[in-house]
Order: structure tokens, then C-alpha cells, then sequence
């Protein structure tokens, strides 16, 4: 009876689901192993059936029901058994097990599910030694059937499974091959493109006959045409990628088809709620969408996240859906239909991004930010609508900003307002508006002031008062950064004045936290903290949490300056939560560097340090110098309390550079805490670091002062 296919290959991997299935198989028992096509179901079956058969007395019948049909009349032959006239043929099946201990594989049961699950309940019923293992891309619906997902290979770095299977795999088509630091990093990202599916990675692995990891990963933009088998296969389901997922296709109904080529306008995932909005019409009901959608998880076209939020698509899927969409004569409606859910999305987050409910909302639109880019890009590249295109640049600033993205931003920005010249002059003001705080972040100061004088004048055109209160207080920091603090301080004033005539609590809170920064760095301290008081209070009380905490972190450096250490460090402490709480990464930064000035002046080196090297892991992410330069200045201090003079002088004249450099003028008690701090150790007559090498050498990670 054992008929169990030899392998032409090693087995790699999967130890864990080795385990747990051959854990699950006993008399009595039904495991389906359900997976997309090509993530390996078959050959880790006959790998369990395999050692089932060694490590016990239990026999195994391997029937291939792709190959051989009906699952009663395939099994009926691989076992010997012929049609009786009179008796039923699961009757002489079960004649011929018998009481034996067998194991019997069905492979490949979906296009005759249902059939595999008669059977399977017919064999059982009548000979009490028998297991039944399937595979299929569905549960095929046996009673009491246990199903397995198998998932893709592990595809996390260079010792993973899915790396071990491409390496063995290319030494069949290329002996010798090797993985090593010069090709481990193509290797591991061919792994991650394809998703780490088994059938995936061979056919890559073995185009390293006469490629290069580099050359296929380059080629992997077209990985249909590049993943093909050589010569001819024995199974043509596997000869292709394309056909392994053309055959999972065929198996859907015609709605479930349209559903399938419908989500395919989503990127890195979708709600439910998403879902509905965007894929019904034409047919389909609203309430049709999610059992559709559930329809395609069962085919294993797509699944569903561990909390049940989010449906996604495996990538090469994914891929092959969107070629469905672009065939189909539909693909126009679903994207504008995509287009319109998140730009509703996003206008409805910047109404409540200031709210109580600003993290849940800045946590959505991240978790969305695929969605999102890809929303923008057809409303700009495509569909052409300046209207939209500003509606989304208007709406989305200042998520950009919190949450790091500044080129997103910038680029949709500018490529809207290029879009529509000039035919939009309240939204095209929000959009320059937007652009200036985006430049503001990554400290292109000119930037930010071009964009806020245009504001400015499509602001004044439209007689729109509130609108140029709320621009002069970004005028206003941008001529603080390019050191025209009384400028800076005349151009809040009048900002402020607007904001407390019109009763504008942002405008009023952002034009008192302003000052607070502008009283803080003309060494004012109790002005400081006076404004920066008003401006916590104002902010907590129209529940912008973020704004709060801006100034928290700042009111923190004013209690630092007067030696109230533990008040400074509390407050630090409390901006720091809100800033994880939102995932605001930049404040979370802000909030790391003034907790490690904090701990450093109370002499707490090691966790000053360790404070330090979490904010530059984080400005260095988000590309931000401006922040890179007062770390710099903030390890000069630390040096130069810890004795280690050249070190703080080299670090001081890097920072004295770099500021320059980027037209970042150093505040006037910065300037004063370094000057008193340094004022006894001799200038350093080494040429100063980059940046980067400055930060290394203050965290102690790079070269000494005198290298």
C-alpha cells in the first residue's frame, strides 16, 4: 500500500508545523493543511506522512486528487480496489483497509472538496485505524476536521528557513553557491518579495544558474514572467508562479472573482468598513462584501490580522489581483471610489486630530498611509483632480508633521498645488500653509517663510482673518529660526492679538507656546514659563494632548535652567508618554533629548546617555539635523561634566558648524550654558567632525577626540 512519493529534495524548515500535525494525526483524526498555492502544503504533508510511517507501524496511501479525480475513484485504485456491480465503492475501500493502521493523504482536494469530505467521513465511519491528512487551499468540511494554516517561511534575515531553502535550492543550479555578506542582503530581500512562499523561492533560486542574487532581485519587478520553471514539469500547477495562482483563481465563483480583482485598488491592507464603501455596487451588495471577502480568506487569497481588524493580500497576490483590476473594465470606478473613502477619511482626522481622539486617529491613518499614498498618487498621476489633490494636502499636513513623513508630504503637497495654478485660492492657501510646516520640520527655514508669505496673500485676497492669525504664527518661528527674534516676537504678537479678538483657542495656544519659546531662548525664564503655563492649560483644555505636550517638554528646559530638576524631569516624563501614546516621533525625540540635558546636569551619566542615544536613533530616522545639532551641543555639556575636555570642545565646535551650516542660529541660553560650562577648557585645534561623527564619538561609538 505505501505509494508515498520520493522526494527529489531535501526538506527544509518548518520544524514547528512538523510537529504540531504529526501531533494531531492518530486513528480517527482529519487534518487539513490549508494554504494559498505554493507555500509548500504538499511537500510538508508527505514529510509528516513520511515520518509517521517510520516512526510508527502505520501505513500510508498517497493519492493525488488533482491527478487521478474523483477522491473515491483515485483512492479505490491506488489501493486495488475494482468496481463491484452490487456494493458501494467506499464499501470495498473500506474492505480493503480494513482494521491496518493507515495514514491517507489527499493532496490537493479543492476543486472537489466536498467529495474528499464524503469520503473522508465514510473511510472513518468504518475502519477505526485510519487518519486522513488533506491538502487544499479551503477546508474541505470533514466532521470534526482540524485545520492547519501553513503559513510562508520565515523570512527575517539571513539564517531564516526561507534563506536556507534559497541557498540549497541554488546550489542545484548553481554548485558552490553560497550566502555571505556581500549577496545576503539581495538573497534575504528576493525571500521577503516573493513573501516567502517555498515555490517562490525555488523558482528564484534557480535562475541563479545565470543570475546573480542582485540580478534576479533587480528582475523580481516582473516576477511572473522571471519565476518559471525550466523545461517541463510533471505537475503544471507548479511550472509557473503565475499558474499556481491562476489555478486558485479558477476555483472562485464569478462574484468572489469580482471581489478579487475590487480589493486589489487597496494597499498593505483594508477594514471591513473600507471594504464595503469602496467595493459594492455593480452587482454586489453592501451586505454582500464581507462573506465575499471571508469566501477569499477561506480560498487562502487572503487572510484576515490576528485582532480580526484588518484583511491583506500576500504581495505576489496581491500583484496578480491588481492585474485582474487593470483587465477589467471597472478599474476607473473602484479607484474613484478608493480615492473618495480616504480623502473622507482624512478630512474627517483632521477634524478630530486635535481632539480627545487625535492618537486613535493619528494610529488610523498610519495604519492606513499605503492606502493613502496610493489615493494621492492617482488623484494627482492619473485622474488629474487639483480639487482633491489639495483636499488631501490640506488634510493631511499635519499628520505628515507628527508622525515623521515630511517628504510625503512635501512632494504630494508641491505636486498638488503645481496641479491646480491657481484655481483654488482657499484651499491652494491651506496647502502652501501645510507645505511650510512640513519644511519647518526638516529646518528649511527660507522654505517655510516663501510658503507662509504666499499663505499670507491668498489669505489677505480673501479677507480670511482667522486663516492669517494662525499663518503669522508660523511666520512667527520661522523668523526665530533665522535669528530675527524681534522680528519673531512682533510678528507673534500680532498673531496672538488676532487669535484672542476672533476666540481661536489653536491660534492662541500656539501664539503663547511661541513666546514662551522665543522668552526661553532671550534667557527670560519666568516669561518663559509664564507663556508655556497658558499655553499647557490651553491646550489640555481643548483636549489637544500633542500641543500639551509641546510644551510640557519645553516648560521642562525652564525648570532645568532654574535647578528644579525633579519638577523638569516630571514634566519631561509626562510629554514622554503622550508622545508614545500618539506615536508622535518627533516630540518623542524632543522629549528624550530634555530628558537626557535633565538627567545629565543631575550628573545621572548613564541614563542621561542612554536618553541620548534613543533621541538621535529617532531624529536620525526622521532625517531631522536641527535636532541632530542640540544633541551634539547636549553631549559637549555632558563631556565636559564628566572631565573629558577635548571631547567637549571638538563636539562644541562641530555644533557651532553645523549650525551655520543650516542657518540655525543657537539661542542665547544655550549660548550662555555652553560658554559658563566650557569657559576654563582650551578651544580645540582639531578640525571639527560631521555631524555623524560627532554623535558617534559623544556616544561613544565612534572615534576619540583626538582622532
Amino acid at each position: 500500500m505505501d505509494n508515498l512519493p520520493l522526494p527529489l529534495t531535501s526538506f527544509v524548515g518548518r520544524r514547528r508545523e512538523l510537529e504540531d500535525v504529526g501531533a494531531k494525526l492518530g486513528p480517527g483524526r482529519c487534518v487539513t493543511l490549508v494554504g494559498p498555492g505554493g507555500v509548500g502544503k504538499s511537500r510538508l504533508a508527505v514529510e509528516v506522512a513520511s515520518r509517521v510511517r517510520s516512526g510508527t507501524d502505520t501505513e500510508v496511501c498517497y493519492v493525488d486528487i488533482a491527478r487521478l479525480g474523483a477522491p473515491d475513484a483515485a483512492l479505490a485504485s491506488v489501493l486495488g480496489v475494482r468496481d463491484d456491480e452490487i456494493a458501494p465503492r467506499t464499501t470495498a475501500i473500506a474492505a480493503a483497509i480494513g482494521k491496518r493502521r493507515v495514514l491517507v493523504l489527499m493532496d490537493t482536494c479543492e476543486q472537489v472538496a466536498s467529495a474528499c469530505a464524503i469520503l473522508a467521513g465514510e473511510i472513518r465511519a468504518h475502519c477505526p485505524g485510519v487518519s486522513i491528512l488533506s491538502t487544499s487551499r479551503r477546508p474541505i468540511g470533514m466532521p470534526g476536521e482540524d485545520v492547519v494554516h501553513v503559513a510562508p517561511l520565515d523570512s527575517s534575515g539571513p539564517g531564516s528557513d526561507a534563506v536556507l531553502l534559497f541557498t540549497e535550492r541554488a546550489r542545484l543550479a548553481r554548485p558552490g553557491f553560497a550566502v555571505h555578506p556581500e549577496n545576503e542582503i539581495a538573497v534575504t530581500a528576493i525571500c521577503r518579495r516573493v513573501d516567502g512562499l517555498p515555490l517562490s523561492i525555488e523558482l528564484a533560486a534557480a535562475c541563479a544558474r545565470l543570475l546573480t542574487p542582485e540580478q534576479t532581485l533587480t528582475r523580481l519587478e516582473d516576477r511572473f514572467r522571471l519565476l518559471r520553471a525550466p523545461g517541463r514539469s510533471t505537475d503544471e500547477r507548479h511550472r509557473t508562479l503565475r499558474a499556481t495562482i491562476d489555478w486558485s483563481y479558477e476555483l472562485l465563483s464569478e462574484d468572489e472573482q469580482e471581489m478579487f480583482a475590487r480589493v486589489a485598488v487597496f494597499e498593505s491592507g483594508f477594514t471591513s468598513a473600507a471594504a464595503r464603501s469602496v467595493c459594492a455596487g455593480d452587482g454586489i451588495g453592501e451586505e454582500a462584501v464581507v462573506p465575499l471577502l471571508d469566501r477569499l480568506v477561506q480560498s487562502s487569497l487572503a487572510y484576515v490580522d490576528l485582532d480580526g481588524e484588518r484583511y491583506r493580500m500576500l504581495d505576489t497576490i496581491a500583484v496578480y489581483a491588481r492585474e485582474r483590476l487593470s483587465a477589467s473594465d471597472g478599474e476607473r470606478t473602484w479607484r474613484t471610489t478608493h480615492r473618495d473613502w480616504y480623502l473622507a477619511i482624512a478630512e474627517l482626522a483632521r477634524k478630530s486630530i486635535y481632539g480627545d481622539s487625535q492618537g486613535a486617529w493619528l494610529e488610523a491613518l498610519e495604519a492606513d498611509i499605503a492606502n493613502l499614498r496610493s489615493a494621492i498618487a492617482w488623484t494627482i498621476d492619473v485622474d488629474g483632480d487639483a480639487r482633491a489633490a489639495l483636499r488631501f494636502a490640506a488634510a493631511l499636513y499635519r499628520f505628515w508633521d507628527l508622525h515623521g513623513h515630511y517628504a510625503d508630504g512635501r512632494q504630494s503637497t508641491e505636486a498638488a498645488i503645481a496641479l491646480a495654478a491657481g484655481s483654488e485660492p482657499e484651499l491652494e492657501a491651506e496647502a502652501h500653509y501645510g507645505l511650510g510646516i512640513l519644511a519647518f520640520a526638516q529646518g528649511d527655514y527660507e522654505r517655510t517663510r516663501a510658503e507662509v508669505d504666499v499663505c499670507l496673500a491668498l489669505r489677505s485676497e480673501l479677507d480670511d482673518r482667522e486663516g492669517i492669525g494662525v499663518a503669522l504664527n508660523l511666520q512667527s518661528l520661522a523668523a526665530d529660526y533665522l535669528n530675527d527674534l524681534d522680528g519673531a516676537v512682533r510678528i507673534q504678537e500680532e498673531g496672538l492679538a488676532i487669535g484672542r479678538e476672533l476666540g481661536l483657542t489653536a491660534a492662541v495656544n500656539q501664539g503663547t507656546y511661541h513666546l514662551g519659546l522665543l522668552s526661553l531662548r532671550m534667557g527670560d525664564a519666568d516669561r518663559a514659563a509664564r507663556h508655556l503655563e497658558e499655553s499647557v492649560a490651553g491646550w489640555y483644555a481643548s483636549g489637544n494632548r500633542i500641543g500639551a505636550a509641546g510644551a510640557i517638554v519645553n516648560l521642562a528646559e525652564v525648570m532645568r535652567m532654574r535647578g528644579e530638576l525633579d519638577r523638569a524631569l516630571a514634566l519631561t516624563d509626562e510629554a514622554l508618554e503622550i508622545a508614545r501614546d500618539t506615536g508622535t516621533k518627533r516630540l518623542e525625540g524632543a522629549c528624550l533629548l530634555g530628558r537626557g540635558q535633565i538627567l545629565s546636569t543631575a550628573g545621572e551619566d548613564g541614563a542621561a546617555l542612554e536618553a541620548f542615544r534613543q533621541s538621535t536613533a529617532i531624529c536620525v530616522d526622521l532625517k531631522a539635523r536641527d535636532w541632530l545639532v542640540e544633541i551634539v551641543e547636549s553631549l559637549s555639556l555632558r563631556a565636559a561634566r564628566i572631565g573629558d575636555e577635548a571631547l567637549a570642545r571638538r563636539l562644541e565646535a562641530t555644533a557651532t558648524v553645523e549650525r551655520g551650516r543650516l542657518h540655525i542660529p543657537r539661542d542665547p541660553a544655550t549660548q550662555s550654558e555652553l560658554e559658563t560650562t566650557l569657559r576654563t577648557i582650551e578651544p580645540s585645534e582639531r578640525s571639527p567632525w560631521t555631524l555623524e561623527e560627532a554623535i558617534e564619538a559623544g556616544l561613544g561609538t565612534g572615534c576619540g577626540a583626538g582622532d
